[in-house]
Formats: C-alpha cells, sequence, structure tokens
C-alpha cells in the first residue's frame, strides 16, 4: 500500500518536515514501512509541494502513523490538519488523530478491521467535528 501524506495549510511545508523527523523516530511505522519525502507536483486533492511517501503492506504502520501524529500534535500548541491518501482508495483530512479519522482510513484502505457500519458511524461523527473525507462508500 502506498500512503501520501501532505499538509492542508500551504504554508506547513516546516511541519511536514518535522512530522517527517517525528515518523523517523517511530518505530511502529519504520520496522514495516518505507518513508521518504518526495515533490509533488500533479493535480488532485493535495496541494502542490511536498510529502510523506509511505510503502507498507502491514496495516500497522497506517495505525501507528495516525497515532505518531496525534502524539506529535499534542506536542505543539498548533500544528496543521494533515491530507492522508491511499492510493486507489481515497483521501481523509486528519486534524486529531482520534478512533474515529483511523476508522476512516481504515475504511478507505478496506484494511482488515474495518467492519462495516463503524466507519460510517465514525464519518458520521467525524463530520460533526469537521473533518472531510473522500473515497469512502
Amino acid at each position: 500500500m502506498r500512503v501520501l501524506i501532505g499538509v492542508t495549510d500551504e504554508a506547513g511545508g516546516a511541519d511536514l518536515a518535522d512530522f517527517y523527523g517525528w515518523l523517523r523516530d517511530t518505530r511502529g511505522v519504520t520496522r514495516v514501512s518505507e518513508l521518504k519525502m518526495q515533490s509533488e507536483r500533479p493535480s488532485g486533492a493535495m496541494s502542490a509541494g511536498d510529502v510523506i511517501v509511505l510503502t507498507t503492506s502491514a496495516v500497522s504502520a497506517l495505525s501507528a502513523t495516525v497515532q505518531a501524529f496525534a502524539a506529535w500534535r499534542s506536542s505543539r500548541p498548533s500544528a496543521p490538519s494533515l491530507t492522508i491518501r491511499v492510493d486507489g482508495a481515497g483521501t481523509v483530512i486528519v486534524s486529531t488523530g482520534s478512533a474515529q479519522e483511523l476508522a476512516l482510513l481504515a475504511r478507505i484502505a478496506n484494511l482488515p478491521g474495518a467492519v462495516p457500519g463503524v466507519a460510517e458511524a465514525a464519518a458520521s461523527e467525524v463530520a460533526a467535528e469537521g473533518v472531510s473525507c473522500e473515497g469512502v462508500s
């Protein structure tokens, strides 16, 4: 699975680089996936600029990434939301790193454990909090 991680704020490039460093120090991510920074210029859901590319076959890497974001975000007075796009599946805007956002990611990535009904309930709850998602059916 190939996952592209960017920031929703075009001025958040320094934040993305900082989060990349945080991810590189997160063993739950690095032991089961490959991480790299890459420039992205095509049109799409993410703005042009740098993105983190996470390549993995392990479900745990996606979960560990969202949990790392929650920890990284809580260590800062303000941090941008992330745009997480799972190639061929859809996009989720992650603002807090909540269980609901993780459920949405699991659903769009068609991961084991994405129980029918749970993602829909999470989508409703997350939408009420102002988080957006694309590609969730």
